[in-house]
Formats: C-alpha cells, sequence, structure tokens
C-alpha cells in the first residue's frame, strides 16, 4: 500500500511537470496562432472560424475515443493522441515556406489548427478520468490549483520569451506582417512541436489504476440531452455552453482589436496575456481553498458573475495600464471558473461514467464556441453598429451583457453534491476571497522582507566562516614557512 502511494505521489509530480511542457506549448505557440493569422492578412470571419470549427468537430471524436478505452487503456490512448498532436504543428510551422498566396496560406491556417484541436481533445476523456482516479476527491481543489498555478507561470515566461522572439523578427516596423516575422513565428510552432514530445514523456511515466470498461455505464449522447434540463450535471453543460456561446461573440477579436485598431507591439500584445496569467496565479490558491471549504457551486457563481463584467471593462478606457488591471481580473475569474467547474463534473459524475460525461460536455462547449465566433465573425464583418467608433466595442458589449444574463439565470439552480460548510456568497466573496488575497500578499512581503532575527544569523554564519577561513589561512602560512631556514623571516611568517 506506501509503495502504491508512493508510485502515485510521483505520478502526480510527473503530471505537473506534464502541465508544465504544455504550457511551454500553449505559451510559444497556441497563443500565438491568432496573431499567425493576423500578420498573414486573415479576415474577421476567418479569425472566428480559427476557434469556431476548432471547437466544433474537436468533441465529437471524443465519442470515438471513449468506445476505444474498451479495447485500449487510457494511457495507450493520451500517449498515442499526444505524439499526433506534437507532430501537427510542423506543417503549421511550414506554412509560410509552403504557400505563397494569403488566402491559401490562411485557410491552411485554419484547417491545421482545427486538425491540432482535434487530436489534442482526442485524449481529453481518457486523461479526464485517468486524472481523476489519481487524485483523492477531498485534495482535488488544493492539487488542482496548485497544478493550474505552476501552468499558468509557465505559460507566463514562455508567452514573454515568443513575444520578445518575434518582436526581434519585427524590428521597429511594428506592422505585423512581413516575411521575416513569420519565420518567427515558424519557430516558435517548432517550439511548441518539442515542448509537446516533453509533456508526453512526462505522461509515460505515471501510473494508471486498473480501469475495466463497464458496458452499464454507457449512456448516449441522446439520453444525455434528454436529462438536459432536470439534472444537475445538465443545467450546468446548458450553462457553460451558453455561456461559451457569449464569451466566443468577442473572445477571438479581443487579439484583432488590440493588433489592429490599438496598434500593440507584440510584446504588448502578450503582456494582455502575462497579466492574465498572474491574475490567475494570484489567486488560484484561494480558489481551491475555497473549492475544498465551500464547495463548487459558490464559487462558480462567484467567478461566473465577475468574468460576466470582463469585456464591458474594455469600454472605459484604451489605456495599457488600465487593460493590464482588466485581464489581470480576467485571469482571476476565469481561474476560479476553470478550476470550480472541472471539479463540480468530478463531483456530479461517478467514475465509471467520466469520460462520457467530459465527452458529451464538450460537445455542448464547443457548439457554444461555434454558435459564439460565428455570430461574432458575421458582425465583425457585415454589420455598421459601432460603439466609440469600433465595431469590436460592440461585440464587447453584447459578449458582457449576454454573459450576465445566462450566469443570473442557470447558476443558482446548480446543486453542490459534496457535504461543504454553509456560508453566505457575499461573505465568500468578501472576506474568504478579498480577505484570503489580502492575506496572501501580507505573507508574501512578509516573507519576502528580511527579518532582524534572519539578518543576525546570516552575520553569526558569516563570522563563522571567516573564522574557519582565518585558521585555514594561518595553517597554509606556517606549512609555508618550514620551508624557510632563515629564523627572522620565519618569525615574520609567524607573526602574520
Amino acid at each position: 500500500m506506501a509503495k502504491k502511494k508512493g508510485v502515485i505521489a510521483q505520478s502526480l509530480q510527473n503530471s505537473i511537470k506534464d502541465a508544465g511542457a504544455v504550457s511551454v506549448m500553449d505559451g510559444a505557440g497556441t497563443n500565438f496562432v491568432s496573431p499567425f493569422a493576423i500578420a498573414m492578412q486573415a479576415t474577421p470571419l476567418q479569425i472566428g472560424l480559427l476557434t469556431s470549427i476548432a471547437n466544433l468537430l474537436a468533441p465529437w471524436f471524443q465519442i470515438f475515443a471513449n468506445k476505444l478505452m474498451r479495447v485500449r487503456s487510457r494511457k495507450f490512448i493520451v500517449s498515442r493522441a499526444v505524439l499526433f498532436h506534437a507532430l501537427l504543428w510542423i506543417p503549421l510551422a511550414l506554412i509560410p515556406f509552403l504557400f505563397k498566396d494569403l488566402s491559401l496560406r490562411t485557410w491552411s491556417v485554419v484547417f491545421l489548427f482545427a486538425l491540432i484541436a482535434i487530436v489534442g481533445g482526442f485524449a481529453s476523456p481518457a486523461w479526464n478520468s485517468w486524472i481523476g482516479d489519481l487524485v483523492k476527491k477531498e485534495e482535488r481543489g488544493r492539487y488542482f490549483s496548485r497544478r493550474n498555478k505552476i501552468a499558468g507561470a509557465v505559460v507566463l515566461i514562455s508567452s514573454l520569451f515568443a513575444a520578445w522572439f518575434l518582436n526581434l523578427f519585427n524590428g521597429e516596423k511594428n506592422n505585423l506582417s512581413g516575411e521575416e516575422v513569420l519565420i518567427g513565428f515558424s519557430i516558435l510552432f517548432f517550439i511548441a512541436f518539442l515542448a509537446r514530445l516533453i509533456s508526453r514523456y512526462y505522461l509515460n511515466r505515471q501510473y494508471e489504476p486498473k480501469f475495466k470498461y463497464d458496458p452499464e455505464s454507457y449512456f448516449s449522447l441522446g439520453s444525455f440531452m434528454k436529462r438536459l434540463r432536470n439534472s444537475n450535471l445538465g443545467r450546468f453543460v446548458l450553462y457553460s455552453a451558453l455561456l461559451r456561446a457569449a464569451v466566443t461573440i468577442s473572445g477571438p477579436f479581443f487579439a484583432v482589436y488590440m493588433l489592429r485598431e490599438l496598434n500593440f507591439s507584440y510584446p504588448a500584445y502578450i503582456s494582455m496575456t502575462v497579466a492574465s496569467s498572474l491574475g490567475s496565479i494570484a489567486i488560484l490558491s484561494i480558489w481551491g481553498r475555497l473549492v475544498d471549504r465551500f464547495g463548487t457551486v459558490k464559487v462558480i457563481i462567484i467567478s461566473g458573475i465577475m468574468l460576466s463584467f470582463i469585456p464591458l471593462l474594455w469600454l472605459v478606457s484604451r489605456n495599457w495600464y488600465y487593460l493590464l488591471l482588466v485581464n489581470a481580473f480576467g485571469g482571476a475569474a476565469w481561474g476560479g471558473f476553470g478550476l470550480s467547474g472541472g471539479n463540480f463534473i468530478f463531483d456530479v459524475v461517478p467514475r465509471e461514467k467520466r469520460s462520457f460525461a467530459f465527452a458529451y460536455y464538450n460537445i455542448f462547449i464547443g457548439a457554444g464556441i461555434f454558435i459564439g465566433a460565428s455570430i461574432g465573425g458575421l458582425i465583425a464583418t457585415h454589420s455598421s453598429l459601432k460603439i466609440l467608433g469600433s465595431v469590436y466595442l460592440f461585440l464587447f458589449t453584447i459578449s458582457g451583457l449576454a454573459r450576465l444574463f445566462f450566469t443570473l439565470i442557470f447558476v443558482f439552480g446548480l446543486r453542490e453534491e459534496r457535504k461543504v460548510e454553509d456560508k453566505p456568497i457575499v461573505e465568500i466573496a468578501g472576506t474568504e476571497l478579498m480577505g484570503g488575497f489580502v492575506d496572501d500578499v501580507f505573507v508574501f512581503v512578509n516573507n519576502a522582507l528580511p527579518r532582524r532575527e534572519a539578518i543576525e544569523e546570516a552575520l553569526k554564519v558569516n563570522s563563522i566562516k571567516l573564522k574557519e577561513k582565518r585558521k585555514i589561512l594561518r595553517r597554509r602560512i606556517l606549512k609555508f614557512n618550514r620551508k624557510f631556514s632563515d629564523k627572522k623571516e620565519k618569525s615574520f611568517f609567524t607573526k602574520i
């Protein structure tokens, strides 16, 4: 038993290393696919399709992945899918060298990114089932908050490096085009390929608990849809799908707005991603504690309301410093929503049915993303309606109001599955969330600043080391002194 616990603990450590490698892929690769398409003069509709097609198609292949679990282990499915996922970054990197026609280039990006999403998502149900068996129920909040925090930090660092690297190719022009910068993108996508291979290495070093497929655990998409409005999971899936639709009305176009209308450089653009990552990292451990203490539903409510205001805050100012704060707030909100949403499904769905539940959940999420991004793309391309002179700000307004509408309708109908502490949501958001953040800041500052005891201890250690060095020096001088026969010289060295 002790040996098995040690193997599981090591596997969870390797899972964190896997997350770090995937984060390099996301920071240097995924985060720069939209700017890559924009640099090749992609239209707003193509930018919308870049997100929507990938998310629409990928979940349907996950159903086949579930059926594959009948004859293959979860580890086998994940390992093979990740290998092909890594290899697909290579043709994406070669697009600037294979095609010269801009239209052919941009549509190739849309097609290849859809393939990347499909193959990457293929592993999702098996991985969710696998990791769910490794992490204890009562430790999920803390473990996944730690894992996500480390992943977020790596995304931050790799994104900063990628932005700085691209700027070397872009020079002083900041015109987001030209063959030179496309070479920079190609190198970044090759780095993403290598990072995904490293991720696969750590996945293969993880223990897989025994899993036997139970035919009775199967439930069809049709039966799942019939229970959407009445089951706890169904209500959450409906809410998540509609929320994603509202989010992606504006989501794909933040990059276009920053790069084309605000004329941000690559470092300025990626600083928004960095701010989002910092916001998430700063508060993830608090979200984890809240999930473990008060349950997933209350965290979903708080974070869902928070993320509804993100696009509306973009209307207030175009100031770079202000937008950094908005993105940090957004990162904090999405960190809480992602953590609580994933744990909600783990709590609601029995172990043997999780892979199907995640697959069907992703189908609805993909449909929501496709609908939202398509609506956003059509409005951005054909609408003459603008707010403050920008059609993108009009999209942000629609998105924010729709997010808030769906959140208020659905989240208060969700039911907590675990037995947790009871506390009003307002108090959790105030004393626990904000108070916890302030406490963490004070702890960080207190640990970062040198204290009197630490300084005295350091001086004491240095004094001891100095005395030891003096003794060593004296012994060496005496040894050297013996080589001299002249008594005057000997007495001279002895006095030193």
